[in-house]
């Protein structure tokens, strides 16, 4: 079986680079390297794969999000590698974020089925968001430079405080679920986000469900108090913020941008979960 690993050159700020020849040589011999200068030339790379082929994707979520997007529509076989500063699919699926780690172990791992996110027919992995968490990954974006890999998140998130919340209406096969100012709404497959944030603990990536998180209209200071849980994994027991579990949403917004693995995107309407739509290749499921 040969696999082909994708490498996004300025991942990581170039540490997914420079680590790709010998990932590719851990990996074994079947492996075939292909550096990506641009993301459109590795999807359309990777929709030439087939069944019989595994995808590696060394880089951030959402090159990750993008080459798993072509691998539902293949049936390859995928294999996430830890190559960007969040690296959140890596860490849902128990492979850790040390890159050269995962591939000398992944000769061990084995095929699992995981769940995905269609977001107005984008292919998601990691989780839609609006509000604060958009605005907090579209700040981390455009972080300054300086700023050590992981830490741009925390950044945005500081910054992210000198905004208003939005308004938001979400509708679920439930009826209205939220319709007012928000400060958190996001749609999530994996319990960690931004970093190995664990936002969302009941989230599971293989669960057939989206996890939808959203708070009341707080005060920015109620709102730190309910944020400063994220780190103990207590965010759901603050009294003002909601979850619950979906298969589909319709979203309408009044305000841009959205975020979906990071990446900012105009904000989707539709939102729905595909369950086990990928085949990933990654260690063995823990049971809880």
């Amino acid at each position: 079986m040969t696999i082909h690993l994708l490498v996004n050159p300025a991942a990581g700020r170039g540490r997914s680079m420079a680590m790709s020849t010998r990932v590719g040589r851990l990996l074994g011999a079947d492996t075939k390297v292909h550096i990506s200068p641009s993301l459109d030339e590795a999807v359309a790379l990777a929709g030439t794969f087939g069944p019989d082929d595994t995808v590696a994707v060394l880089g951030g979520d959402g090159m990750v999000a993008a080459i798993a997007g072509q691998a539902v529509q293949t049936q390859s076989l995928f294999l996430p590698l830890p190559g960007g500063s969040g690296n959140d699919v890596c860490r849902a699926l128990g492979m850790g974020t040390d890159p050269i780690a995962v591939a000398k172990r992944a000769r061990h791992y084995h095929e699992r089925p995981m769940d995905v996110i269609s977001a107005d027919n984008r292919i998601v992995t990691c989780a839609v968001s609006y509000a604060l968490i958009a605005q907090t990954a579209h700040l981390a974006n455009t972080s300054p430079g300086f700023f050590p890999a992981g830490t741009q998140y925390m950044w945005g998130l500081a910054m992210s405080m000198f905004t208003t919340a939005p308004r938001v209406r979400i509708t679920t096969d439930q009826g209205v679920v939220v319709n007012g100012r928000t400060w958190l709404a996001t749609l999530s497959n994996l319990p960690n986000l931004g970093n190995g944030l664990t936002v969302c603990p009941p989230a599971r990536i293989d669960d057939g469900l989206m996890d939808l998180l959203w708070t009341d209209p707080l005060p920015k200071a109620s709102l730190l108090s309910a944020l400063w849980r994220i780190p103990a994994k207590k965010l759901l027991e603050h009294p003002s913020v909601h979850h619950m579990q979906v298969k589909e949403a319709q979203v309408q917004v009044w305000h841009e941008p959205a975020s979906a693995d990071g990446e900012v995107i105009r904000p989707p309407k539709t939102v729905k979960v595909l369950p086990h739509a990928l085949r990933v290749l990654a260690p063995r499921k823990q049971r809880s």
